[in-house]
């Protein structure tokens, strides 16, 4: 398991504003509908 945070300074100093977990797999693990699910975030991304 992978953790991706970010972070935010503010008033009350630094905090995380952002935490994603990610699981790293072979390529030959991401099927079809994974990279279909994945460019549809995309491009609904701001």
């Amino acid at each position: 398991m992978e953790l991706l945070f970010e972070f935010e300074a503010g008033e009350n100093g630094v905090t995380i504003s952002s935490e994603k977990h990610y699981k790293l797999v072979s390529p030959k693990e991401v099927t079809d509908s994974d990279l279909h699910t994945y460019r549809g975030r995309l491009e609904t991304s701001p």
